[in-house]
C-alpha cells in the first residue's frame, strides 16, 4: 500500500487550512481526491477525538 509523505500530508493539509477547494488541491499537489478526502477523514477523527478527551466538563461562567 503507497503512503503520503509526511511532506506531502503537510502540503494537502495547509491547503485544506487556507479554504482551497478539493479540485484546486488535486491540481497543485498532484495527490488524487480519494486520498484528500481520506486524510480530511482521518483529520476529522483526530479532532474528534481530542475533543472528547480534553474538552469535557470544563466550567464556563462566560460564553460568547
Amino acid at each position: 500500500m503507497n503512503r503520503l509523505s509526511t511532506a506531502k500530508r503537510i502540503q494537502v493539509v495547509a491547503a485544506l487550512v487556507e479554504g482551497s477547494s478539493i479540485n484546486s488541491i488535486v491540481r497543485v499537489t498532484g495527490v488524487s481526491m480519494h486520498t484528500i478526502l481520506d486524510l480530511l477523514r482521518d483529520l476529522g477523527r483526530a479532532a474528534a477525538d481530542y475533543h472528547h478527551r480534553y474538552v469535557r466538563g470544563l466550567l464556563v461562567r462566560i460564553l460568547q
